[in-house]
């Protein structure tokens, strides 16, 4: 396993497990949406026509899990290798936290999953 898909791997752990046990690492909300909102819809274009590629029923399962619990619907069960899956495919396309100029790709990819798909 490579060493950044180990870092993500227990990362992704303490967030789920416990989102407030990683404060230097996680944003809250808020500063989540602060920097989503900062990055230019140039940049955020080609990065959201990657998930044009989820297979439909993939999408079925995240706006289920959506509607059952909108401001936490990517703590589903299931979501944990899924979401470690999206940033892995977003960082192997150049998408990574340097590109989008943010700290950490787990600060933005529920965002840009969720503009992708329009839940919001």
């Amino acid at each position: 396993m490579s060493e950044q898909l180990e870092q993500d791997r227990k990362l992704a752990e303490i967030v789920i497990n416990d989102p407030d046990a990683a404060p230097e690492v996680c944003h809250t909300p808020e500063e989540r949406r602060v920097m989503y909102d900062a990055i230019s819809q140039d940049k955020k274009t080609p990065a959201l026509a990657i998930f044009a590629e989820i297979p439909v029923d993939v999408e079925a399962e995240i706006r289920s899990a959506f509607v059952a619990d909108p401001e936490h619907w990517w703590r589903a069960s299931g979501f944990r290798l899924w979401g470690m899956a999206v940033r892995n495919l977003l960082r192997s396309r150049g998408f990574d936290s340097d590109y989008f100029q943010v700290h950490n790709l787990d600060d933005i990819y529920v965002l840009l999953v969720e503009e992708a798909l329009k839940l919001r």
